[in-house]
């Protein structure tokens, strides 16, 4: 063999600690970067909730009109005129989550569109409004009222490629410490 005289070993050894230090400094830097397979934990999340809640939407081809689609579902989460009492996780479909991104709309678009959808008038939703019992007490009138409290819509994309299907898993009421939380806790490799 020819070689330039080098110490195979050696050579191999000070490249194996460069990258080796490299790659410490940039973890220290930037944080764990998972496509390297740097101790990546696997994360169980756990919300007690009610019974999956369908959304068909066969129709909606603009990012827009799909948000208030998926807003006028959410709204139904508990009772349609009870707000803020109960937490929910949108299980938006693929095809779904396509119309979103050929729209060039993200997961931040979408949240923030969602809770523009959701802000009410406290007027509608009185309790008696509408001929209905239920509703938010009287000194909600003159607010606006969103369905979910700031963090308690969790929004997340699974399913297959049966149709243009989404899902509500709707939390029990009187979310927060008395209710349903999304908990989420790393598990053992």
């Amino acid at each position: 063999t020819t070689n330039l005289g080098l110490n195979y070993r050696r050579v191999l050894s000070l490249g194996l600690t460069v990258v080796a230090m490299v790659t410490a400094v940039v973890v220290v830097t930037v944080g764990v970067i998972p496509f390297l397979g740097l101790i990546v934990p696997n994360v169980v999340s756990l919300f007690a909730g009610e019974g999956l809640q369908g959304i068909v939407d066969q129709q909606s081809r603009t990012p827009e009109s799909l948000a208030r689609s998926l807003a006028a579902s959410l709204k139904t989460v508990a009772h349609s005129k009870l707000f803020g009492m109960a937490d929910a996780i949108l299980l938006v479909s693929p095809e779904h989550r396509r119309v979103f991104k050929e729209g060039g709309w993200t997961k931040a678009d979408l949240r923030a569109a969602l809770y523009n959808n959701l802000m009410t008038p406290g007027e509608e939703i009185m309790r008696g409004a509408d001929g209905i019992a239920e509703g938010m007490p009287e000194r909600f009138k003159d607010k606006i009222l969103n369905k979910f409290r700031d963090d308690g819509l969790h929004i997340v994309t699974l399913g297959g490629t049966a149709g243009m299907f989404s899902a509500i898993i709707g939390g029990w009421v009187a979310s927060g410490e008395r209710g349903s939380q999304l908990v989420s806790q790393p598990t053992a490799s």
